[in-house]
């Protein structure tokens, strides 16, 4: 019994064309009721306000009345499946690029999912993370043989727009023009509390890739100057050690 009704329950509370629960108080004869609707009005408005938490810079592309629409319609579409408002609206981006007019805008996906990745690499674990002091405790013999690993709250995003400038830019008015036609390889990681991002070069995106794959930073570079002839091994690894990118589990 108590299944049904919470089954019928979350139907109707995601769905407003769903009539309320006829065991609810106070039901008219067409199938509504007030106070169930209040229910409802705050559900959606907590997942909308859950989005627009996600997605400031999304939200502020498209204009706050816009936004709310669209996130509307996606709540209704794409109800939550935990209880956890943070681990919701995963997709809303690619949700938002394919509605009407937003083709004008390509870059809208990708911004949104450079912030969703900002969230995850927020609640990510708390690695312990790789410094060069640590790579310099290291005897030279056993270094080029060591393979790292990547930091849990690192993420890494290529998009075809200047998504990264774009999100920063967005950070202050100082009415900056970009120019979006801009390819950018955007890491982002948490080396301590706050989430932090770097525009990297493919140089280093390549590096970062066969070092993560299980490459020794030996054959990691091997393998890039294969591809960069003047790929500089210290430069790059030096780069992405300060951006906190590798955790300290060393083999």
């Amino acid at each position: 019994m108590l299944d049904s009704f919470q089954l019928e329950t979350g139907l109707a509370l995601n769905n407003p064309d769903v009539q309320c629960p006829h065991t609810v108080a106070g039901r008219t004869s067409d199938g509504s009721s007030r106070r169930f609707n209040v229910y409802r009005n705050n559900r959606a408005g907590s997942l909308i306000g859950s989005l627009r938490d996600t997605y400031p810079v999304l939200c502020r592309l498209l204009g706050d009345e816009f936004f709310q629409a669209a996130a509307r319609q996606f709540i209704d579409l794409n109800p939550p499946t935990g209880p956890v408002l943070s681990e919701y609206g995963n997709g809303f981006g690619d949700f938002v690029q394919q509605l009407p007019g937003s083709d004008r805008y390509p870059y809208l996906a990708d911004v949104a999912e450079l912030e969703w990745r900002r969230l995850q690499s927020y609640h990510a674990a708390d690695d312990e993370t790789l410094t060069p002091a640590d790579l310099q405790s290291i005897e030279p013999s056993r270094l080029l043989a060591s393979k790292l690993t990547l930091h849990s709250a690192v993420a890494v995003i290529e998009s075809n727009w200047a998504i990264g400038s774009l999100w920063s830019n967005s950070q202050s008015d100082n009415g900056h023009k970009l120019d979006l036609v801009q390819a950018e390889i955007v890491l982002i990681c948490r080396p301590q509390w706050n989430v932090q991002q770097t525009i990297i070069s493919a140089e280093s995106a390549c590096f970062m890739q066969y070092l993560t794959s299980g490459l020794s930073i030996e054959e990691a570079a091997t393998q890039c100057l294969s591809e960069y002839l003047d790929f500089d091994t210290g430069f790059h690894l030096q780069g992405l050690l300060a951006a906190g990118t590798f955790s300290n589990n060393i083999h």
